[in-house]
């Protein structure tokens, strides 16, 4: 976990493009990360501290299939994560087949 920086007094401080790495709790943090596709109130917590944000090609974060919805949790529809790192590329083809990837990025 890593320190808060983020203004405690905005009702939705993560930002339309930053990216953090997702978590469960403190020290829940592992590889997924996820990208805001808008302003979301996440940020309040250890776990939820922004390392980058997209500073190119924002305009393509908008034309993202986002018809599954967030995960279940939330109120979406989203793929399971447990079923991800059970089934893996073969659970994701074959029931979200409109879900977009990143194939590549680069660190500037």
């Amino acid at each position: 976990d890593d320190p808060q920086w983020m203004d405690r007094d905005l009702k939705r401080r993560m930002k339309k493009g930053m990216i953090s790495f997702a978590g469960g709790g403190a020290d829940s943090r592992g590889m997924e990360l996820f990208i805001a596709l808008v302003d979301v109130r996440l940020g309040g917590a250890k776990h939820e501290v922004p390392f980058g944000h997209v500073i190119e090609g924002l305009d393509v974060l908008d034309r993202w299939y986002d018809g599954y919805g967030d995960m279940a949790q939330f109120g979406g529809s989203a793929p399971s994560q447990g079923r991800i790192y059970q089934e893996g590329n073969n659970y994701l083809r074959e029931q979200f087949p409109k879900l977009d990837y990143i194939t590549s990025c680069e660190v500037v």
